[in-house]
């Protein structure tokens, strides 16, 4: 049998800065091979950050190339939307997207973070209830994206941020009333860990290169462990290379539970590949997914 060539290719692609590390290529093909799409293609394209207007210019190219799919990362997630045609209620709200549906020549954001962060915690953890407090660092697209989506659950959420970018916070709490905001100091993070259940790193820090790098230090840590057992306690980060970050290294070194944010990049994926594709992504299929992306890690277990 000739195998058709000419057929045509799906094509998604991921905007940010850095995008190196992204391992999101191998996740997008296994969904594809799932679903029965022959011809799947899904690039990583470097947007440079200190390059004024270049997500501009690189969305408005996204406009006449044939991409299925756009998902934008850091530090892009708020910007991206002003270049937009539309976005949906969940992304208007958080003043963030992290996935790009091109349709008619038109660019429609839409945002699955949340729902990532969400089912990745219910997952790996357990669900969040109505009467957990949840701790969450940062304001920017993936912090406000988790807020939103843990809001509906329970309003006993706290956002520490750092001081000069409290301006974003005050943003998100106006979009998102009941969210409590303080700014990110050691009292302020000892207080606020220490009678939560949930704690979320929602910012870029441990992130390659930085990987020696945590929202809270060893020695906070300590402290916050002999006000309150850690071993109680859940921990979740966005960021999801290295697979287990120095905060979460830290976290299980006191005994907590902690969810890597592999398991938020797949799920968000999934979202994101159903949102492109039209095609249904299994739980199953999300859990071979991260077994792929282990492998590729070099994570064993």
């Amino acid at each position: 049998m000739i195998n058709d060539k000419t057929k045509e290719t799906t094509i998604t692609c991921l905007f940010g800065d850095p995008v190196a590390q992204s391992v999101s290529p191998y996740m997008y093909a296994h969904f594809a091979r799932k679903a029965g799409i022959e011809y799947y293609t899904h690039l990583k394209i470097r947007v440079p950050k200190g390059n004024k207007g270049a997500l501009r210019k690189a969305i408005q190219a996204a406009k006449t190339l044939s991409f299925a799919g756009i998902n934008i990362t850091v530090p892009y997630k708020m910007e991206a939307i002003r270049y937009l045609d539309g976005v949906d209620s969940r992304a208007k709200k958080t003043g963030a997207v992290n996935a790009i549906l091109p349709r008619e020549g038109k660019l429609f954001g839409y945002n699955t973070d949340g729902i990532g962060a969400l089912s990745a915690i219910g997952n790996k953890l357990r669900k969040i209830t109505k009467k957990d407090k949840v701790v969450v660092f940062g304001a920017g697209g993936a912090a406000r994206a988790v807020v939103d989506a843990i809001l509906p659950i329970t309003s006993y959420i706290t956002i520490l941020q750092r001081k000069e970018d409290f301006h974003l916070a005050k943003s998100l709490k106006k979009s998102m009333d009941g969210v409590g905001i303080l700014p990110l100091s050691d009292e302020n993070v000892v207080k606020s860990v220490a009678v939560a259940n949930f704690i979320l790193n929602a910012t870029s820090v441990c992130m390659i290169p930085n990987t020696t790098d945590s929202i809270i230090s060893d020695k906070l840590f300590s402290e916050i462990n002999r006000a309150s057992p850690l071993r109680k306690k859940f921990f979740f980060d966005s960021v999801y290379n290295p697979y287990t970050t120095k905060f979460l290294a830290l976290a299980k070194k006191y005994g907590a539970k902690v969810c890597q944010g592999l398991y938020m990049m797949a799920y968000q994926g999934a979202a994101s590949f159903e949102l492109w594709t039209g095609k249904k992504v299994s739980k199953k299929d999300v859990e071979e997914a991260i077994n792929i992306l282990k492998q590729k890690l070099g994570i064993k277990g």
